[in-house]
């Protein structure tokens, strides 16, 4: 056996500089911070057969597109397969989305850190009939007035070699965060996660 790992962070500011933070309580017992993404520094739109609208939210970074919507509560997902990354994929807005009239974004500030086994990749194998016998995530997402930053590293374990396949909206429920590459030749997230409501800090 012998292992492999791959690592991508991205982070960014947001594109119109710091944003207002506000202290806000959620019912009676819970509270949390949370940030306002000023008119101008989102875009929302509508995604066909989801109830939620997607949000994206504008950065500095050229070279990616930051999306939330909420999770859609009649299609439940588990968190640690790829169920949200296809999800995200699908809500990706293109050109011809329509948008909604939604000016600001609340949303609160995350602090998640998850990991876990990638049970859906065990047992691949490649051409040389090689197979992947391991394979763990561990995922980080920071969300504040200032920007985000989005780390997650993925470690493979295989027998001998193996190639690796290939108006103002206010997020109240957990949610999906993702990242997407403006190259439209890049077809899935570059990064997603599903956001409960205990990394909201």
């Amino acid at each position: 056996s012998f292992y492999f790992a791959s690592v991508i962070a991205i982070r960014s500011e947001w594109k119109n500089g710091e944003q207002r933070r506000l202290d806000v309580r959620d019912g009676d017992k819970i509270r949390y911070p949370r940030v306002l993404i000023k008119e101008g520094g989102i875009i929302s739109y509508s995604a066909p057969g989801h109830s939620a609208p997607v949000v994206e939210l504008l950065t500095k970074n050229d070279k990616i597109r930051v999306f939330v919507s909420e999770w859609s509560p009649t299609k439940p997902a588990d968190a640690t397969g790829f169920k949200p990354l296809i999800l995200a994929k699908k809500l990706t807005p293109n050109a011809d989305t329509k948008k909604t009239n939604f000016e600001e974004l609340i949303i609160p500030m995350i602090d998640l850190k998850v990991s876990g086994h990638v049970d859906s990749l065990l047992g691949l194998k490649n051409t040389s009939g090689d197979v992947l016998d391991q394979a763990k995530q561990e995922s980080t997402l920071k969300l504040n007035e200032h920007g985000f930053e989005a780390k997650s590293a993925v470690a493979f374990g295989a027998s001998r070699g193996f190639d690796p396949p290939k108006k103002t909206l206010e997020i109240k429920n957990e949610f999906l965060f993702w990242i997407a590459a403006k190259d439209e030749r890049v077809r899935y997230p570059l990064f997603c996660i599903r956001v409960p409501k205990s990394a909201w800090k």
